[in-house]
């Protein structure tokens, strides 16, 4: 996958984002609507400052994260963990 377009429920942001570095392939977008409005959980933001991801927030009305997957997929196996 090259580009993911997410809008859906904030508490669930760091999971999706965790499960697209096994989908997108490498330098893959993902494009996350109101990161600031409303704000979505701290955790998402931690996991959008790891190594694998590099992210910008894009000031727009109510904000938009764009995030590029900087390292090689994660294992089959250990993108099942994720859904734990």
């Amino acid at each position: 996958m090259d580009i993911a377009f997410v809008d859906i429920d904030k508490g669930a942001y760091a999971k999706a984002l965790r499960l697209l570095a096994y989908k997108l392939k490498p330098r893959g977008l993902v494009l996350f609507h109101n990161a600031f409005v409303p704000r979505p959980p701290t955790g998402f933001f931690e996991e959008a400052s790891k190594r694998s991801w590099l992210s910008i927030i894009v000031p727009t009305s109510m904000g938009m994260l764009v995030a590029s997957r900087m390292e090689p997929r994660c294992s089959e196996s250990d993108a099942e963990q994720l859904l734990l």
